[in-house]
């Protein structure tokens, strides 16, 4: 079996080629009778004719049986067409910086991604839960050309909050200054604060959260990636929350897990867990299928036990419920210390703002967040 692999350039990941082929090859060698052969294709920023061309590529040129593609949904949406003519199964893994739409159906497409949009819904509905008042979304142009901030909003107006108050950098490039931000702040009553900010920007709001912030300190909730950072010794932070569908918690397959660490001594960051399942799934059905006629439908039945528990590749993404870990972080010199505080389980199936939001949204960028 040949698996095409697509991957993104990116300046906070670059090591992301590596990750992801560290998954897949884990993944096999837990299947020792599975064979495959993986075919990286770079493209670049993952716009619609950089993935479109390398699918093709997969296809033509190096006679793919199917491709594993780190890219951003709204453009696999877009190429609908062009899979259901090449008649290939293509899975695509992202961390879910979009709305999960009601439009993808395509029996050979799938996808796999940390559902971002999903932690951040219930992480909004929980912070509205919890302190009440009006909510400020601190972001910058890059972080709100996705759906994060839509569903963190869904997720405010579950909980009955009225109004949000949205505080936006607008940075020079290589400019990663959050003071404009704290100065924002500093006018307006609200009952917690959410950060939605990545990079050196990500980075600067820690640091500075707590003095610019002492005389009304409200409840910050953060992105997770913002605590993937490296985060320098000099930054403490008293409290915050964030929330994520990817730690590995006690609901996961302990067998699995043992295994990676056997492979590789540290657990697997959200990169190589998401590649890890999804070779996991294709090791399952290669059992029964080596090539792509029929392996569609062996893709859409798998189910296999990984560290997160039963892990399926979705076709329908928005038809499920999942798992959402709540935590309170504080950050000491540097060091992040986690304590667990909920896990949520949300049906998004029967949600009918999520979908009218999601059909919307025929706005934003088209290369993965966290990806340039």
């Amino acid at each position: 079996m040949k698996v095409g692999l697509l991957f993104p350039q990116s300046e906070l990941f670059p090591a992301i080629r590596r990750d992801l082929m560290l998954g897949l090859s884990i993944a096999q060698k837990k299947e020792p009778l599975t064979q495959w052969e993986i075919v990286p294709e770079f493209i670049g920023a993952g716009a619609v004719a950089q993935v479109e061309s390398a699918i093709n590529k997969c296809k033509y040129q190096h006679d793919c049986d199917v491709v594993i593609a780190w890219v951003n949904s709204k453009v696999m949406l877009s190429l609908q067409p062009v899979i259901a003519q090449l008649q290939m199964p293509v899975i695509v893994l992202n961390v879910g910086e979009h709305l999960s739409s009601p439009d993808w159906r395509q029996p050979y497409l799938f996808f796999h991604t940390a559902e971002l949009w999903r932690s951040q819904l219930v992480l909004a509905e929980w912070m509205q839960t919890t302190f009440g008042g009006d909510c400020c979304i601190n972001t910058s142009l890059f972080d709100s050309g996705y759906g994060l901030i839509e569903a963190y909003k869904l997720g405010l107006g579950r909980a009955g909050g009225t109004q949000l108050h949205l505080n936006v950098l607008k940075n020079p490039p290589g400019d990663f200054q959050t003071a404009s931000l704290f100065d924002s702040l500093a006018t307006l009553q609200t009952g917690h604060v959410h950060a939605l900010l990545s990079g050196g920007e990500s980075v600067d709001f820690l640091l500075h959260y707590d003095a610019k912030t002492q005389q009304q300190r409200p409840p910050l909730s953060v992105s997770p990636f913002m605590l993937e950072e490296p985060i320098p010794p000099t930054c403490s932070l008293q409290e915050a929350y964030t929330a994520s569908t990817w730690q590995l918690n006690k609901t996961g397959d302990e067998e699995s897990l043992v295994f990676w660490l056997q492979q590789q001594p540290e657990l697997p960051n959200v990169f190589q867990l998401l590649s890890f399942e999804a070779g996991l799934v294709l090791a399952e059905t290669c059992k029964t299928f080596s090539n792509s006629p029929g392996m569609q439908n062996a893709l859409a039945a798998a189910a296999v036990q990984g560290p997160r528990g039963t892990i399926s590749l979705a076709q329908l993404p928005h038809e499920k419920s999942s798992s959402v870990i709540l935590e309170k972080i504080r950050i000491d010199a540097g060091n992040i210390l986690r304590e667990s505080i909920d896990e949520i389980v949300f049906d998004s199936s029967a949600d009918t703002n999520l979908f009218s939001s999601a059909k919307q949204a025929v706005t934003g960028w088209h290369n993965p967040y966290l990806f340039l």
